[in-house]
């Protein structure tokens, strides 16, 4: 009798134990003040990028003191550099809410897109950079690639 007192008392703590376990709350509805916080985080972010951008694209043209011949090569430089800017911070605002909702395939359809507009950016900013980089001395073509990102110097491991 003690026995079978001993394995109920067990099996009904189990029971309570696995009926409690069982049991799940609702997930909470997401707070609208905190996703409002997020959002201005980004936001004074997304502007702290932009202003840390343009300081490094103005230090570099000073710092390569460019030549007249040279100057007239450095704006669609800088114009290509400043649309790679301004699309990712598009695509990044615009893509935030698909990007939350989406699902694996929807998300590696996303990253194809994007890899896909990087790649076409990158082409357009090597073809306006070949005619600045081969009016460039030893000393510029230096300070560019320290400026690069993954490379020495500021731009080392930014990438």
């Amino acid at each position: 009798m003690k026995r079978l007192t001993i394995v109920a008392g067990v099996a009904a703590a189990l029971l309570a134990g696995a009926a409690a376990y069982a049991q799940t709350s609702p997930a909470p509805a997401p707070d609208a003040p905190r996703l409002d916080q997020r959002m201005e985080r980004m936001e004074r972010r997304a502007g702290r990028m932009e202003e840390r951008f343009n300081r490094r694209v103005e230090r570099l043209k000073a710092e390569l003191k460019l030549t007249p011949q040279q100057e007239q090569l450095w704006a669609p430089v800088q114009a290509q550099l400043r649309k790679m800017q301004d699309e990712r911070r598009a695509g990044r605002e615009a893509n935030m809410q698909r990007w939350r909702n989406a699902e694996l395939p929807d998300r590696l359809d996303l990253m194809a897109e994007r890899a896909a507009r990087g790649s076409a950016n990158m082409r357009e900013l090597s073809a306006v950079v070949k005619p600045l980089w081969a009016t460039l001395d030893a000393s510029q073509k230096e300070l560019v690639r320290n400026a690069m990102p993954g490379r020495g110097g500021r731009g080392r491991d930014r990438g």
